[in-house]
């Protein structure tokens, strides 16, 4: 089930020229998405049966915008999302933008609660300066690791820009 709570943001484009036909570009860029894994999406209004990969686009995040692929790459911890917008730019040149958003699960909340919970409470039943000094900072990792956006999908939207501004 995809959350549609989890906010999109710019990720960046590839620009790019390609002797290529548009339907080419999409399944390349399909392709490259498919290297990360998850369920990927064409994005579109068609019911091709209960063994599509068609999602409409009403099913999405809100501020996706226009998207043709949808990529779903989420773990027990995030929901993980990319979504790419195949345009060409007229005389063999094509972009690809990309969106992306992440979103910490339910569980990953309560691990990093717990975990700061543990850091509070080592603050309050320690009897010497270093016992209360530990809790403290495991108190503020756990809220630093729980608050830091996912670096991993920053890196794949990155290298994906560089492998497909390198098509021919």
């Amino acid at each position: 089930m995809i959350d549609k709570s989890v906010q999109m943001m710019d990720a960046g484009m590839a620009m790019f020229n390609s002797n290529a036909g548009f339907g080419e570009i999409i399944g390349m860029t399909k392709s490259e998405l498919m290297r990360l894994g998850g369920k990927i999406y064409e994005v579109g209004d068609r019911d091709g049966g209960k063994f599509s990969t068609t999602i409409p686009s009403e099913d999405l995040p809100e501020g996706i915008g226009d998207c043709d692929l949808f990529l779903d790459w989420s773990c027990t911890g995030r929901r993980r999302y990319i979504s790419a917008r195949v345009e060409s730019a007229g005389e063999g040149r094509y972009v690809v933008r990309f969106k992306e958003g992440n979103k910490n699960t339910t569980f990953r909340n309560l691990c990093f609660a717990l975990l700061g919970a543990y850091g509070i409470i080592g603050l309050i039943l320690a009897g010497n300066p270093v016992g209360k000094l530990s809790g403290i900072a495991l108190a503020l990792f756990s809220l630093y690791l729980w608050a830091k956006p996912s670096i991993k999908a920053k890196k794949a939207v990155e290298e994906l820009i560089h492998t497909i501004n390198t098509i021919q």
